[in-house]
């Protein structure tokens, strides 16, 4: 049921890039080591022809999101896995570090997923030198910094992000994430409430681990529709 139920969300919405960057998710192969998942990345990345490139896309989109169904499956290893084989193919996507980061950090894998995230904020500074202006590279970076112990810079970067985007259900997900992590609840719980208002998927919300201190909230459980009086 989980997996159909995420399955139908991913359908609906597999043309926003969003949508499949949500939160945590990488990997090799299984015979690989834990340890090899971060490391440099393979000069072959760059070096796909022209011709071929958009098949490249096709698979990097079907690993990413297959890897973001095993993370809310609760399958955190095997969505890792899948999320470095993404970042193999397209290294320098800071929303595919990002997936990686999060995968790793529920797999228990702490110092591999500050890595992720460091390699995130990186690549997410590069993005904003080009275009300042861009609340989604703004997001990333406000997550990367809060999870590698930047939690001011991360929060005034969320912050900044609404500004910019005051109607994007992404920017309000990510405020309440930061939130979390900087220990304000009514904040997080607040930003979630905006971020269904805006349109953002209840059953994400739901599956989302980093929120599962929420998800007692009898406010919050009544917009996730757990308790009665579900407003869906």
């Amino acid at each position: 049921m989980a997996c159909a139920v995420l399955r139908r969300q991913f359908r609906a919405k597999d043309e926003d890039s969003r949508a499949v960057t949500t939160l945590g998710r990488a990997g090799a192969t299984r015979s690989q080591p834990r340890s090899a998942l971060i490391g440099p990345v393979s000069a072959r990345s760059d070096g796909f022809d022209a011709d071929i490139r958009p098949l490249v896309r096709t698979i990097r989109r079907f690993l990413s999101n297959l890897g973001i169904i095993y993370y809310y499956l609760g399958e955190f290893d095997r969505a890792a896995e899948l999320h470095q084989q993404s970042v193999e193919l397209s290294p320098h996507a800071e929303s595919g570090w990002i997936n990686l980061a999060d995968a790793l950090f529920f797999a228990g894998r702490r110092d591999e997923a500050t890595a992720a995230f460091r390699e995130a904020a990186r690549l997410a500074r590069e993005g904003i030198r080009t275009d300042s202006t861009n609340e989604e590279t703004l997001t990333y970076l406000a997550w990367a910094e809060t999870m590698t112990g930047n939690i001011d810079e991360g929060t005034a970067l969320a912050e900044r992000a609404i500004e910019r985007a005051p109607d994007d259900p992404y920017s309000h997900y990510y405020r309440a994430l930061v939130a979390i992590r900087a220990g304000d609840v009514e904040y997080a719980a607040d930003a979630v409430k905006n971020a269904i208002k805006l349109g953002y998927s209840r059953n994400m919300l739901k599956a989302e681990p980093y929120l599962e201190s929420l998800r007692s909230r009898p406010d919050i459980a009544k917009l996730l529709g757990d308790i009665e009086g579900d407003t869906q």
